[in-house]
């Protein structure tokens, strides 16, 4: 999700950040902005504490950010005491004063979309080309939209509205579904894509899952930076959810072309089958047995 601060807001919690700092009863002789995000929250804090700007780091000086994402930036002035207007943590890094912690992606009153086509026209640079010729004037735009749809599972607005159905029947037995899925690799961001297999045995006072569910949650899941391990976790556990957790078992296995290996380092086959069982496919071998007769006669 994307949090879209207005002015009024940031100058809002600069001034929080700057109540906090007061309450430390803590004295710096100036303070100092990290380039670029830190221009703006240092020149307020400096108006509101008193104190000058300077550019020149010593002990005494406070480090001042927009933000603490993942740490990176503010590593590099561990002997410094540091205050961010927002925190977004998890961090091993920690800053000495945080205005408002923030979970979302913020975005700051002068940012746009094109900033971070901007940012990817760099990385086209970096590797060599040129973002100015024919061929690579839109790609910024045109990657901007790609995430935003390969990359939906981060959005909790386009959750997939499961629905399930009264089991009147009062069936218990395997419910089998199978389809394809595609998801990116968290380490290196290349995609990895395959087949699923996916059991269910619901309980007699349960519910049943409407028919194209299993496949809309496997794409929501597989569209965030992802492990297939916990790719396959995500979806048993999403789906007992949907069902009250009222369900005999859940059985899936993934099969997986990982492009990291197959493109990159060793540059082999990079097939790799992940299975994750719950309930009597994890205890019951005959269940256990069925659900993988079912995928053997699968034809892929």
């Amino acid at each position: 999700m994307k949090n879209k601060i207005s002015y009024e807001e940031y100058v809002t919690d600069i001034a929080q950040l700057a109540d906090v700092i007061k309450s430390s009863g803590k004295n710096y002789s100036a303070v100092m902005p990290i380039p670029r995000g830190g221009y703006f929250p240092a020149i307020e804090l400096s108006r509101m504490l008193g104190l000058p700007v300077t550019y020149q780091c010593s002990e005494d000086v406070l480090v001042v950010d927009d933000i603490l994402d993942s740490g990176a930036t503010l590593r590099r002035y561990a002997n410094n005491d540091t205050a961010v207007v927002y925190s977004k943590g998890p961090s091993d890094v920690k800053a000495t004063y945080v205005g408002r912690v923030c979970k979302d992606w913020v975005v700051f009153p002068d940012e746009k979309d094109s900033d971070i086509e901007d940012h990817i026209r760099r990385i086209l640079e970096y590797i060599g080309e040129d973002p100015n010729r024919e061929g690579l004037i839109s790609t910024p735009d045109r990657i901007v939209r790609m995430w935003n749809e390969i990359f939906a599972g981060y959005d909790p607005s386009r959750k997939p509205k499961i629905t399930t159905f009264a089991n009147d029947m009062q069936t218990t037995d395997i419910v089998f579904d199978s389809g394809d899925y595609y998801s990116i690799c968290e380490h290196h961001m290349m995609p990895f894509f395959g087949k699923y297999y996916f059991a269910y045995i619901p309980r007699k006072d349960g519910r049943i899952l409407g028919i194209s569910k299993v496949a809309r949650v496997v794409g929501y899941c597989a569209a965030r930076l992802q492990l297939q391990e916990r790719l396959a976790q995500d979806v048993v556990n999403m789906l007992t959810e949907a069902l009250d957790g009222k369900v005999e078992g859940m059985a899936i296995v993934m099969r997986g072309t990982h492009l990291c290996k197959t493109m990159r380092g060793v540059k082999n086959n990079g097939k790799m089958t992940v299975s994750h069982l719950s309930g009597v496919f994890r205890e019951d071998a005959q269940a256990r047995n069925e659900f993988y007769k079912l995928i053997d006669q699968q034809k892929d």
